[in-house]
């Protein structure tokens, strides 16, 4: 009995120790499985991933990847670079720009020979891909925004980085001062000369301009193939107004208020910004409207795909900017109110030298006394974004400048004024008798001050003949 019972209980310890091992083989096989089915989930997970990420560089790459190129216009035309296939429709044809050099002296244009750009710039903007209407074709934040030109200029490129400082200085430089040997001007002075008429006033502040790298670069056409709208205060946009082929120059209107026949718009064009429109409406002779060339602006539909903005500005940057504008705001404004005071001043200083001392020598001491006053209220203001000495002693030689040309106009203007009145006493002109008159009538005199220094007419003014 014990060996049959214990036969029974060999039997059972076998069968639980197979049933332990099934269930072992089965949890483990269980486990392999979902582990196998994670593993796969994961690759799953890990392809999708990489697929995604594959798309996001290659967006990141269209987006950072320039639609176009920067060339000058004999070196496109020399790569071919506005040689597109033919088009059926019209619009996206290349425009054909032909160089008119302007005879400065006689007005007149004479062509050269070879094809080149209708507008002041030696380069153009060229699409390095074709793109289709609507398109992105960048945007760009400006370098830098400022108010007046000088002092608030030269402060806010103070405020920039190393590198937007070396971008600025590379763009194209002009020299305004009567003789480029005798320069006075800094290169920040001589790159916004070069660059004013194609700057862009803020959105929603018309007097903060900002500088554009890429913008400016965009040459004109009355009919264009691409727009800029506003993102905001400091982000422009550009997008094509219609197809614009690999290869075709890239334009825009510079003022589309410039409607009318081609020989108004020529005229305006000229008067604004120095060149000969030679662009496809101008060379057709065609008769613009307004409507005509707003639908040529007109973007319709939201572009697909956005492009990265070219220069972008941190917070802190447009802070700066402001900061800068508020600076020089009340910098000028202060200058401005003691400017006054000083022209005031010195206009009744000739009319006091033509009443009490005729042929005085002291006048030009007199101005000098002025210009010291200026110098040293100036100066007199904190200089919070370190501009140089030279800066502020060309500002300080300018308004000085203005100073003296004000006495001179306003001298010969009190003795014309006053002359005229001399002679209506019936008295010889500058008699003691004449100054006598105008001495003792001070009320006139300073009404007559007052005359010339607000512009009213000199005619209203009446000295009583019988004095």
């Amino acid at each position: 009995m014990d060996n049959i019972k214990r036969g029974r209980e060999d039997k059972n310890r076998e069968k639980a120790a197979r049933r332990a091992a099934n269930k072992k083989e089965e949890r483990e096989k269980k486990e392999r499985e979902e582990r196998e089915l994670e593993e796969h989930k994961l690759q799953k997970q890990a392809q999708k991933e990489r697929k995604k990420e594959k798309e996001e560089r290659a967006r990141v790459e269209r987006e950072t990847e320039p639609r176009f190129e920067i060339k000058s216009i004999d070196s496109a035309h020399d790569t071919d670079a506005q040689s597109v296939p033919k088009d059926n429709n019209q619009h996206n044809m290349v425009e054909e720009l032909s160089a008119v050099s302007i005879d400065t002296d006689n007005g007149k244009g004479n062509e050269t020979t070879h094809e080149q750009s209708s507008s002041p710039l030696k380069t153009g903007m060229f699409a390095s891909e074709t793109l289709p209407k609507s398109a992105e074709i960048f945007r760009e934040m400006p370098l830098i925004v400022f108010m007046e030109k000088t002092l608030n200029i030269e402060a806010a490129f103070n405020t920039l980085t190393d590198e937007k400082k070396r971008q600025y200085l590379a763009m194209k430089k002009k020299c305004d001062c009567p003789s480029e040997d005798n320069c006075t001007e800094s290169d920040v002075i001589k790159v916004w000369n070069a660059v004013a008429l194609l700057s862009f006033q803020s959105p929603t502040n018309a007097s903060q301009a900002q500088v554009l790298e890429y913008t400016s670069q965009i040459n004109h056409s009355c009919l264009p193939n691409a727009s800029i709208f506003w993102n905001g205060d400091h982000e422009a946009v550009l997008y094509a107004t219609q197809r614009i082929l690999k290869g075709q120059q890239i334009t825009r209107n510079y003022n589309p208020g410039i409607v009318g026949s081609t020989k108004v718009r020529r005229e305006k064009l000229m008067e604004m910004y120095g060149f000969y429109c030679m662009c496809k409406a101008c060379k057709e002779n065609r008769y613009l409207s307004t409507e005509e060339i707003e639908k040529a602006m007109s973007v319709n539909t939201q572009p697909k795909e956005t492009t990265q903005t070219l220069n972008p500005l941190s917070d802190k940057e447009v802070k700066t900017f402001e900061a800068v504008v508020a600076w020089s705001l009340d910098l000028t404004d202060n200058l401005a109110i003691f400017v006054k005071d000083l022209k005031e001043q010195i206009t009744q200083q000739c009319v006091y030298h033509f009443v009490e001392k005729p042929g005085d020598d002291t006048r030009d001491q007199s101005l000098a006394q002025f210009q010291r006053g200026f110098k040293k209220y100036f100066k007199s203001f904190a200089n919070p974004y370190n501009l140089n000495n030279e800066v502020r002693n060309q500002y300080m030689d300018t308004v000085c400048g203005d100073l003296e040309a004000f006495r001179d106009e306003r001298e010969d203007f009190v003795n014309r004024v006053l002359g005229t009145k001399v002679t209506t006493l019936n008295v010889k002109d500058g008699s003691s008798a004449a100054k006598r008159a105008l001495k003792n009538d001070i009320d006139k005199i300073y009404d007559i001050y007052k005359i010339i220094h607000e512009g009213m007419v000199v005619s209203e003014v009446v000295i009583d003949e019988e004095k």
